[in-house]
């Protein structure tokens, strides 16, 4: 899971993005904060889901100060998108008034995660919330979101595409199911490994579900790419706190781990 190095894809290795529309959960830091920069570089329309509207603000407005202080702004345009994604209600309308707003959708990245490193906790509905954060909301956003995604790829020169950011803790973890509520809140322990293998059991539900979608849309012949990646160990907010929580992991905070640049590249 760890020290990860790579090449940098670099800003005239990127497509020309002008006209197109996306939408990237949890960008106000990390990952999310890198890809919404790279995605309005070049020109693409980009909606940052967040739950705060004064941190995704503060988010948008380094974005556009940045892209502009190096001249590569190309009239940036990003805004916020509400939602909630410890609420998979709050997911589906947001998603509802989307569909509303904009008529076409060419990239959606569901990148928000959830790590914990304590005691669980579960949402309003009585579900763990790393299940809720990185796998139900997401799941609920992209079926909502997917007559737009399906309209879109059928306009010309579209490119439409699905990203799941995933994680390689999913292969700490098997399970014969999914379904029902006790198989959803399934917990590992309280130790390290057991925080680790809770999180990717919820990643293992989410690349399952971008799997079966590809299939599903290869079937129907509907030109749309779903991709499930691990972008790396990448010195998020997140992360950070997760390596911080394990003292003998603290130190990897200063050596080993790659930008959030990198990452999202």
């Amino acid at each position: 899971m760890f020290f990860s190095w790579w090449k940098v894809i670099t800003e005239d290795e990127l497509v020309d993005l002008h006209g197109k529309v996306a939408i990237v959960t949890g960008g106000n830091t990390g990952i999310g904060h890198a890809t919404i920069e790279f995605l309005a570089q070049k020109g693409a329309r980009v909606y940052m889901g967040s739950r705060n509207q004064g941190r995704a603000q503060k988010a948008i407005e380094e974005i556009e100060a940045k892209l502009q202080k190096s001249g590569n702004d190309n009239q940036a345009s990003i805004h916020w998108l509400q939602l909630d994604l410890l609420d998979p209600r709050s997911v589906k309308e947001a998603a509802t008034k989307f569909i509303a707003k904009e008529k076409r959708l060419d990239i959606l990245v569901n990148n928000a995660c959830h790590y914990s490193v304590g005691p669980y906790k579960l949402n309003q509905d009585g579900l763990l919330d790393v299940m809720v954060v990185n796998h139900i909301s997401p799941f609920v956003l992209t079926e909502t979101l997917l007559s737009l995604l399906r309209q879109t790829a059928t306009l010309e020169d579209s490119d439409v595409r699905i990203v799941n950011v995933s994680s390689t803790a999913h292969t700490q973890v098997t399970t014969e199911s999914f379904i029902g509520k006790e198989n959803l809140n399934k917990q590992f322990g309280d130790s390290l490994s057991g925080y680790i293998a809770t999180c990717g059991h919820s990643k293992l539900a989410n690349i399952l579900h971008i799997k079966q979608l590809q299939t599903r849309l290869n079937a129907q012949s509907t030109p749309i790419t779903c991709l499930a990646l691990h972008p790396g160990t990448v010195m998020t907010k997140g992360a950070s706190g997760f390596l911080n929580s394990v003292p003998f992991l603290a130190r990897c905070n200063d050596f080993g781990l790659c930008c959030c640049r990198k990452g999202s590249s």
